[in-house]
């Protein structure tokens, strides 16, 4: 009886002790303020980096110039961008894992008031992530911040509390934590990667091999099917993806550009898969954003070559510099 009481009270006291934990080692660091997200145990919710990263900073900062979009942006450093923008100017990359329009809509709303000036904006649109739909993505990785898209505070943390509590990710976790190495069987659950922020533009730097062509001898790794598929040759996206909602908003974005007289560039993604942007929904930017939309996606110069790439989702900086380049000729 003494031994059943007393497994039975562990029972009672763990999902407790486990509770603790998350507050105590805050794996996901949205709890605690920090100077810093460099070099992060797991993966980060790019959202709320950029976002706490820009609350906190831009005073400090005075920014002025601004990069939207998904992790894609990557390709686009502020540090690049800076050259074609006046010795004045401040970029900020103010990006999101799979962001959407709407995340991007409502960054530059808020940006705009809090009176803040948007001399110089670049937007990246991307084929496959950009008009999911007006919707707060799911998943801890991708919900938006609270303070942004204006949603419930316990709500939003709740959804990193649900990812804690994943067996999958404590048994990581704590194993991690016990013993200071990551194993391979903890797979995506800890980030594998060393990520370094600019504490300033919030620019990224990958520590990884794949992000370094100088330590991929042959190109070897870019003959393995299962990261760079084979593709068939371009084709049109038959799919009209952009929604009332999304263009209505828009035509709010070219009313915001105005007042601020806003220097912007709208660029749609050079990706992998060489798919073209669907015809309907260039149509639909083109009457919006007039000269100042650059389409690079189906089979183009940068999409033949697989060096471009890092994997079949993400080009590489060298695609982002010479992307500016030629919308800044």
């Amino acid at each position: 009886m003494y031994i059943f009481f007393k497994n039975f009270l562990i029972f009672l006291i763990f999902p407790y002790l486990l509770l603790i934990g998350y507050f105590l080692t805050d794996p996901f660091m949205v709890i605690r303020n920090y100077d810093s997200f460099n070099a992060p145990k797991v993966s980060l919710n790019r959202d709320f980096v950029s976002t706490e990263s820009f609350i906190k900073n831009h005073k400090v900062n005075n920014y002025n110039s601004f990069i939207f979009g998904s992790s894609r942006t990557m390709a686009f450093r502020p540090s690049s961008w800076k050259k074609y923008l006046k010795e004045k100017d401040n970029p900020f990359l103010f990006d999101a894992s799979s962001e959407n329009f709407h995340g991007i809509f409502s960054k530059i709303k808020f940006i705009d008031s809090l009176k803040i000036p948007l001399d110089n904006v670049l937007i990246v649109l991307c084929r496959d992530v950009s008009f999911p739909g007006y919707k707060n993505v799911d998943g801890h990785l991708f919900v938006k911040h609270y303070k942004v898209i204006k949603s419930s505070f316990f709500s939003y943390h709740f959804v990193f509390l649900k990812a804690y509590f994943n067996p999958s990710f404590l048994i990581s976790w704590y194993s991690f934590l016990l013993t200071n190495k990551k194993q391979k069987w903890m797979g995506s659950n800890l980030e594998e990667r060393k990520i370094f922020f600019d504490t300033k533009s919030n620019e990224q730097l990958i520590l990884n091999e794949t992000y370094d062509l100088k330590k991929l001898p042959n190109h070897s790794y870019f003959k393995q099917k299962d990261i760079f598929y084979d593709r068939k040759g371009e084709f049109l996206d038959s799919i009209s993806k952009i929604s009332k909602y999304d263009f209505q908003n828009m035509i709010e974005l070219i009313k915001i550009f105005k007042k601020n007289e806003t220097n912007f560039r709208i660029i749609i993604s050079p990706l992998y898969e060489q798919i073209k942007f669907n015809k309907e929904d260039y149509s639909k930017l083109k009457s919006v954003f007039g000269d100042f939309l650059y389409d690079f996606s189906g089979k183009t110069n940068f999409s033949i070559n697989k060096l471009n790439y890092f994997e079949s989702s993400h080009y590489r900086t060298n695609v982002g510099d010479s992307i500016l380049s030629i919308i800044y000729k």
